[in-house]
């Protein structure tokens, strides 16, 4: 049973759009996606906020603090994606006159400058991996490694497909299959606190 949708916050909103909108009309790893974007970067931030008294102003705070703690630009322009559906969807259910998201101007900035090896330190790497107790890799194995531990971690796959340079989503997806049940089983977990907090809520 929903509650009096003139005093929903920002962040039971997000909720039950993940619940009603997003779960049953997306894939198991999109959902990860999202559900991160909403719980670790949006609602720690706006999640108080009265829905009805959201603006553009606080969106774009959003994302310059974001960009100001670190995060890549590629991520918080996820972010800026996540919010804009989810308010479009507040406005298909009567929820808001307008989209903020609308007028607020897409993230940029720069990516952060790259550190690049020189010849030399790059040939002690597989020394020190040795002397570390590491099996013996190749640099090719360094940059699976990054990938994986970036979707493990929850990072939007498009994001992990820019970094690597990939030249679709698709073929990201197909190389790092093997993280995929990991995300899988995050989503189902996620959706079960989801439904778990809408029961609670209802009774």
């Amino acid at each position: 049973m929903l509650g009096d949708p003139t005093k929903e916050t920002v962040g039971q909103f997000l909720e039950r759009w993940l619940r009603d909108s997003v779960a049953p009309s997306v894939r198991p790893s999109t959902l990860v996606g999202y559900t991160t974007n909403v719980r670790r970067h949006i609602v720690p931030v706006i999640g108080k906020l009265p829905l009805r008294k959201l603006n553009p102003a606080h969106l774009q705070a959003l994302y310059a603090q974001k960009l100001e703690e670190g995060l890549a630009p590629a991520t918080v322009r996820y972010i800026h994606a996540a919010l804009h559906r989810a308010l479009g969807q507040a406005v298909r259910w009567g929820l808001l006159p307008r989209n903020p998201a609308d007028a607020v101007d897409r993230p940029r900035g720069a990516s952060p400058d790259m550190k690049v090896l020189t010849p030399e330190e790059a040939a002690e790497l597989p020394a020190v991996a040795l002397d570390a107790g590491l099996p013996r890799i190749r640099f090719h194995d360094l940059r699976h490694t990054a990938a994986s531990l970036l979707l493990a971690a929850g990072e939007h796959p498009k994001v992990v497909q820019e970094t690597l340079g990939h030249s679709s989503i698709t073929l990201t997806m197909d190389t790092y299959s093997h993280v995929l049940p990991g995300l899988k089983k995050q989503a189902a977990a996620r959706m079960d606190e989801i439904l778990a907090a809408s029961k609670g809520k209802a009774r």
